[in-house]
């Protein structure tokens, strides 16, 4: 105080000291400057000068954003290792497309399924099995992986999820349940891969086109007078007797 009224008084070189403008608390966050002393900080507290030591409080979004950011990283963290490794190791890889619009409606299961990062998985193993130069399928969330048969190919009508164990009411084949989709999703996977490789053009991993030529044909004789009348092709003439050519 006393240099700002020894300013007003034009006792001290340069302008003339401004009157204070007070900050409102309305419009502004409380706030002090400490200029001399040693500050020092531990966890939740902080030694300030002449204050002593006193508790900090911290920003209860900005410290929320950061939790739920690390808590994001760790979650993806192994989901990354998972599909990296998958990649590395199998050059095809088919997954299933959940339903998951139906499987929320469910509410004991609701929570859980909601909280599974089943798209995230699907988007690595994309990313992951391009890289690597792999080919990624993804199964029809129609197709009943769990409810098919791998022996017979028979389909039952309802499966429940209480029950781990299939049984083949046609075979009598008893296996986990988790190996017969697995086997169901290994032959829909060479299905895929079949009818791939007998078209004209087939997707690599890494998302181009490459042209793959379609299997050598093997020429089988025909026999004359086999052809139905559905068929095509041409018939070697055959030469006609002259009874023949006497009536055409």
């Amino acid at each position: 105080m006393k240099n700002w009224s020894t300013s007003r008084a034009g006792k001290l070189k340069g302008a003339k000291a401004e009157f204070h403008r007070f900050r409102s608390k309305h419009k502004a966050s409380p706030s002090v400057r400490f200029t001399t002393g040693a500050i020092r900080t531990s966890g939740a507290t902080t030694t300030l000068p002449v204050l002593g030591r006193i508790k900090l409080h911290e920003d209860a979004g900005a410290r929320l954003t950061d939790l739920q950011g690390r808590l994001a990283d760790r979650r993806r963290d192994p989901i990354h290792k998972l599909t990296t490794d998958v990649a590395r190791t199998h050059g095809t890889v088919v997954v299933e497309d959940p339903f998951v619009a139906g499987m929320v409606k469910n509410r004991r299961l609701a929570r859980s399924v909601a909280d599974a990062p089943f798209g995230e998985i699907r988007r690595q193993l994309a990313c992951t099995t391009g890289w690597h130069g792999g080919n990624l399928i993804v199964a029809d969330h129609w197709f009943a992986s769990s409810k098919t048969c791998s022996d017979c190919g028979a389909v039952r009508a309802k499966l429940t999820l209480s029950e781990r164990t299939y049984r083949c009411d046609v075979c009598g084949m008893t296996m986990d349940r988790d190996g017969d989709a697995a086997r169901n999703l290994a032959k829909y996977c060479r299905n895929e891969l079949r009818i791939a490789a007998s078209g004209a053009e087939i997707e690599d991993g890494r998302g181009a086109d490459r042209m793959t030529w379609p299997a050598r044909q093997v020429a089988v004789r025909r026999q004359p007078g086999t052809a139905t009348t559905d068929q095509t092709g041409t018939v070697p003439q055959q030469r006609r007797t002259t009874s023949e050519a006497a009536h055409s």
